[in-house]
């Protein structure tokens, strides 16, 4: 493997045996990128599934009906994912094959980002960590492709090659603002992306006081990459806000942020079922998860290496200035990444994305590094460990689809039948101008109501949030809303699932809104089809031979 630059090895190994372990390296390498390759090509069959389609339909609304995000659609995320899906499907369209080649060409373009902030460190390390990570996605269930967490990791990674590196260097106040953009784009996805932002603008500054003599001493250039890093985000949030604000929607996303946002800190998802967590269990829950990483398929495995590295490192004074400055960034970054995931106590697989990216290159970095003290047992231990380790995180994972593709049967989901059921269904009674109401969350309905461009009846694309702390001021205004307009202008679908959906239970739910819905429910409409687990329920006419 070669060296870093800038490095001396000081006790080089025999010609012949190093070039044979090099060469033996390139062949894994070789073949795990091959195999990345035809996991890529592979990976353009699978479908749309869980947030992938709950996220695309909302992007459907806005770009096909006019739909205003929070104003006529209820959503408690931020607004990024959903004028993502919106913007791109009026560049791609909607369908399945068409999302699938950009999630491929998205994570090149991530790939090729990790190459160039590793550069400096050889051809191997860079290649090592591209082919590591683009594997560890890929291996992943289709259920946690294309998640937010994955795809604000884009902007995120080009912040960082652009902190690291010596473009724009002399153009200081420009640079530390376009981080600030990339960063406040990727804001837009999810919160914890802001958790990174201060270690790359401090160590932006860092790699140009190695360019720029008397920089470092300057208080006036540290508080102007604060001042600009600043500005950069507001130049993506101020349009939002006051976007917003003219379309009437910023009250209602206010709302969400005060209100539910805490209540959703109340809740833990165990076994697809939100269970409610006091304040004195919450602790003891979270470290637990975080002890058992019982959703990271065994990655875990990756802090081995870097453990290993940190105790190196400190006597390892080859590293040139700028090496050293990557190799601080990237374990800072991963330790705030890593402390959001614990913070927010929801150890779901997407979720660990962040961390897992800033781990895979410092366990390259680790890699090349032990790869040139060979000569000593610790290096040789070093070395074995952390090609077992990453290999082991590779072979651990499960890809469902891709599995099923390789025995030569059809990549379908959990929920493949439940939608084709449902579309066909549908289908025979579907009439222009036909509204539908899910009752149901991440159960597949999304996906039908999109794939028969049907609009949604209610601004309640799911209804979890009606029995979130149902005792709540908020979410008792959510039901009471959610029953007036259904009883106003009652959808002529509604399509209920009671299986293979995601729960919640409060334990202080009277019942009272349920059975106001079973209620209305009984009154106004007739079961047209029962399915394993769920419903399709038309509303009833005055004259039986409308229904047909």
């Amino acid at each position: 493997m070669n060296a870093p630059a800038g490095a001396v090895s000081p006790r080089d190994l025999p010609p012949k045996l190093r070039s044979g372990l090099r060469l033996a390296y390139v062949a894994i390498l070789s073949f795990l990128t091959l195999f990345l390759g035809v996991l890529a090509l592979y990976s353009l069959r699978w479908e749309l599934f869980w947030d992938q389609g709950y996220y695309l339909y909302q992007g459907f609304l806005v770009n096909e009906h006019g739909y205003v995000l929070y104003r006529d659609l209820s959503d408690f995320n931020l607004p990024g994912a959903t004028y993502f899906m919106a913007l791109g499907a009026r560049l791609i369209g909607y369908s399945s094959l068409a999302w699938r080649c950009l999630d491929v060409v998205w994570l090149a373009a991530l790939l090729s980002v990790t190459w160039v902030m590793l550069a400096g460190f050889g051809r191997i390390c860079a290649w090592t960590a591209a082919v590591c990570f683009g594997l560890l996605y890929l291996l992943q269930p289709e259920s946690q492709l294309l998640q937010r967490e994955y795809v604000m990791m884009l902007p995120i990674a080009g912040a960082c090659a652009l902190a690291l590196s010596t473009r724009l260097a002399h153009r200081i106040h420009f640079r530390h603002l376009a981080i600030g953009v990339l960063f406040g784009l990727a804001l837009t996805m999810k919160p914890p992306a802001i958790l990174a932002f201060p270690v790359v603008l401090y160590f932006s500054h860092r790699r140009l006081c190695l360019v720029h003599e008397g920089l470092a001493a300057s208080w006036k250039a540290k508080a102007a990459a604060c001042l600009f890093g600043f500005l950069g985000l507001c130049l993506v949030w101020a349009p939002i806000f006051l976007w917003m604000v003219w379309v009437g929607s910023l009250s209602p996303f206010m709302d969400s942020v005060i209100y539910y946002w805490p209540i959703m800190g109340k809740y833990k998802l165990v076994h697809l079922s939100y269970i409610t967590i006091t304040s004195r269990e919450k602790m003891w829950f979270t470290l637990g998860a975080f002890l058992e990483f019982r959703n990271l398929h065994r990655r875990e495995v990756l802090m081995i290496p870097m453990l290993l590295y940190l105790m190196h490192q400190g006597r390892d004074a080859r590293l040139t200035a700028t090496q050293n400055l990557i190799v601080r960034m990237l374990q800072w970054c991963f330790l705030a990444h890593l402390f959001g995931v614990i913070a927010v106590g929801n150890f779901h697989p997407y979720n660990w994305i962040p961390a897992l990216y800033f781990l895979v290159m410092l366990c390259a970095i680790a890699l090349v590094r032990f790869s040139n003290t060979l000569r000593s047992g610790f290096g040789y231990f070093a070395t074995a460990t952390t090609l077992a380790c990453l290999l082991f995180a590779l072979t651990r994972a499960r890809p469902e689809s891709f599995i099923k593709q390789w025995r030569g049967l059809p990549p379908k989901t959990p929920l493949t039948d439940r939608v084709t059921d449902l579309e066909a269904v549908i289908r025979n009674y579907l009439r222009p101008g036909d509204k539908a109401q899910p009752l149901d969350f991440l159960g597949g309905t999304e996906r039908v109501l999109l794939n028969l461009k049907i609009p949604l009846a209610t601004p309640y694309l799911v209804d979890l949030p009606f029995y979130l702390s149902t005792q709540d001021p908020f979410v008792k205004g959510m039901q009471q809303d959610f029953l007036q307009r259904m009883r106003q202008e009652p959808p002529r679908f509604i399509i209920a699932v009671s299986r293979g959906r995601l729960f919640v239970y409060d334990p202080a739910d009277d019942g009272i809104f349920r059975a106001e819905v079973e209620a209305f429910v009984v009154a106004n409409y007739a079961v047209i089809w029962n399915g394993p687990g769920y419903q399709v329920l038309i509303r009833l006419e005055k004259n039986p031979d409308a229904q047909q």
